[in-house]
Parts: structure tokens; sequence; C-alpha cells
């Protein structure tokens, strides 16, 4: 089930305490192939971001989005938690689940790959953020209800799918999301969002939930990937797809792409050589010249969350 990361129940306050007492940013290293991500623990009497792991550079796109939506949440919830207004506390809770979901993502993530040694990071493949990947690009949304509308409306079992068949459609996934929401507009940034803004993204978040996984909303990304069945019954093909029977093994290839495969689009040539980063070419070129250009670009929360707890991570 690719829902098994999302919490049951909400978290005690040691736990978002455990939650929020780290922060993640990502670095780049003299291997253009290998990035790193560093911790930062705000329980340490002098907290500094230290190495945590290394991770493929395939990986580098997906990872900066991830910990935008990571620290734009937990930002969210510090700044509104304590408001009496309806509007806020109806969403709160939704949305600590949202955060202990993000950080039990990034745990998965991070820690199988501590044991993967240097020179075999390159071919690393993560199985619990392909997934993560795939709800995200798809669904847009991680909570049990998506899943099991997506279920009932789409032939194709969600937990056979990979990321890595659909990899160019990130660009159609973030051109869904709502332009504050979506991180552009701050470079990925936490720390420069002014503090008119945040009341702008508590909104585009809280509507972006409340959307329902119909047609009307991610036709081009779900109809370019995978088959839908529509509210009539229709089951609407992506292009390229193999055959009726053949559904749960297909890898659908668009006429407009070509291979929607993450290794093969990994190897294309180009006129610049051979490409490090499967995620379309402006995305993750802008962001990995901006991360190398600044050291402080991509570190989400500047500010160390000073409560203290009994649970330390390490």
């Amino acid at each position: 089930m690719m829902d098994y990361y999302w919490p049951t129940s909400l978290p005690t306050e040691i736990h978002k305490d455990y939650i929020m007492q780290v922060r993640y940013s990502i670095e780049p290293t003299d291997d253009e192939e290998v990035y790193r991500i560093t911790q930062t623990n705000f329980h340490e009497d002098d907290p500094e971001a230290k190495h945590r792991c290394f991770i493929p550079s395939y990986y580098f796109v997906p990872i900066i989005a991830f910990l935008w939506k990571y620290y734009l949440y937990i930002g969210l919830y510090l700044r509104f938690h304590g408001r009496r207004q309806k509007k806020f506390k109806q969403f709160l809770p939704h949305l600590i689940k949202c955060i202990v979901h993000l950080d039990n993502v990034i745990e998965a993530f991070i820690c199988p790959i501590l044991s993967v040694p240097l020179d075999e990071i390159t071919n690393y493949h993560s199985q619990n953020f392909n997934e993560y990947l795939t709800a995200e690009i798809i669904l847009g949304c991680h909570d049990p209800e998506a899943f099991k509308i997506f279920r009932s409306q789409c032939p194709i079992n969600i937990e056979r799918m990979n990321p890595e068949d659909f990899a160019q459609e990130w660009l159609l996934h973030r051109d869904c999301l709502p332009p504050f929401m979506e991180g552009t507009k701050y470079e990925y940034d936490i720390d420069v969002v002014p503090n008119e803004d945040w009341e702008v993204l508590w909104i585009e978040v809280q509507e972006w939930h409340k959307c329902k996984l119909d047609i009307k909303w991610i036709p081009p990304i779900v109809t370019s990937c995978v088959p839908w069945e529509d509210d009539g019954g229709n089951i609407i093909y992506p292009p390229g797809h193999r055959s009726n029977n053949d559904l749960d093994e297909s890898h659908p290839v668009s006429p407009d792409h070509g291979s929607y495969g993450l290794m093969e689009n990994k190897h294309q040539e180009s006129d610049e050589g051979e490409r490090s980063h499967p995620f379309p070419a402006d995305v993750s070129d802008a962001l990995d010249l901006c991360l190398r250009g600044s050291a402080n670009v991509f570190n989400p929360v500047q500010a160390a969350i000073s409560r203290q707890g009994p649970n330390n991570r390490t």
C-alpha cells in the first residue's frame, strides 16, 4: 500500500517536537552526479549543518521540491496553529498529518541510503521515495481517501507504477500546483517568504488538499501516463499504451516526448553531452546553477526551533 506512511492518528507534542527539531538541506559536491544532504539539529547547543548522506543526482529536483513542501507545511503550522478562527482550526489536523507523512517519507529515503557505499550512490534507487514520487506526480496528495478514489477509477495498479515512466511529466505536475505553493516564486527557500504571503500560502495549500481526484483537474498528468475511467465509465488511454491486457506491465510512450523511461532519458545524447538529471532540463539546470552559486539558497528553515523535548534525533 503506497499510503502506508500516512499517519492513522494525530501526533503527540513530543512527536511534533521530534520532527521540527531537525532541518535537512541539500548541497552540491565536487562530483556532479552526487549531492549531499545535511542535517541541522536545533536541540544541540550550537546547531550547525552536518553531513547526513549522499544522494544520486537524479533525485536532485524532486528532493528540492520535497524539502520546500516539507518546510512550507511546517512553517504554516508554526504560524497558524494557535489561531482560533474556524478557517485555520478545521484544516490544521490534516496539515499536521501531512507533515508527519512527509517526515516518514524523508526518513524512509535517508535511512537505507546510509549503508550504500559512495562509489555505488550514482546507481542507487530508493523504492520508498519512488513510491512517493509516483503518488506526488499522479495524485498530488497522499492521504488514503485519494488512493481509494484513484484505485476506483484507474485500471492500473498504482503500486506497480514507476516514476521512471513519467519523469518528464514533472512540468505538468508543477503547472498544476497553485503559483505560490509551487515554490519557484521563492526559489524554493522558505526563509524568503514575506509575512504578507503566508495567508495566501495557507489558502492555496488548504484549497489544494480540498481538491477531489477527478478527470477535471488532473487530466494532463493522468491521461498522459496511465489509463483513467471517466464519469461515464469510459477508459481514457494515454498515448502509446500497449494493450488492455498489458496495462500493469506497460510503459507508456508519448509521441510528443518519446520514452518516459528515467534511465533511457539519463543516457540520451545531446549537444551538451550526457545529462545527469532525468527531470526536465530547465528545472534541473536552473536549480543546480542557483544552488552552486549560493550556499544559502536551499536552506529551507533558517531560524532555530528552540523548544526542548526528551526525544532527540541523531
